[in-house]
């Protein structure tokens, strides 16, 4: 048995798995059909579309291959995705102190 997967990897994988079901649906493929494409189970592709099984280089190439997705280009898309959790909790402090200083301006013509 393998060791146990840390959250932040758990996280990750699951990022790798939105990304390849996005692209299998772009493609119009089923799970199925890209199981036979790249010679895995489809229960294997589910898995891996959800986050629930690790996935190895060899594997991740071949989904790569398929999708005409260059594997650096792919993996920088996982990890944007990160980033663009963080721009959009920047952008919700920014509205949040606007509404604040909004409120404390009012405050301020009252008085």
């Amino acid at each position: 048995m393998g060791r146990e997967i840390t959250p932040n990897e758990r996280q990750f994988l699951v990022r790798i798995g939105k990304l390849l079901k996005y692209y299998r649906k772009s493609k119009n493929l089923t799970q199925k059909q890209v199981a036979k494409k790249i010679n895995i189970s489809a229960d294997d592709i589910s898995l891996y579309e959800n986050g629930k099984k690790d996935i190895n280089l060899l594997t991740l190439k071949k989904f790569c291959i398929l999708y005409k997705q260059p594997m650096y280009k792919f993996l920088h898309s996982v990890e944007g995705e990160n980033d663009s959790n963080v721009e959009e909790k920047a952008r919700e402090l920014k509205d949040l102190l606007r509404k604040s200083i909004s409120i404390a301006t009012d405050l301020t013509i009252i008085k």
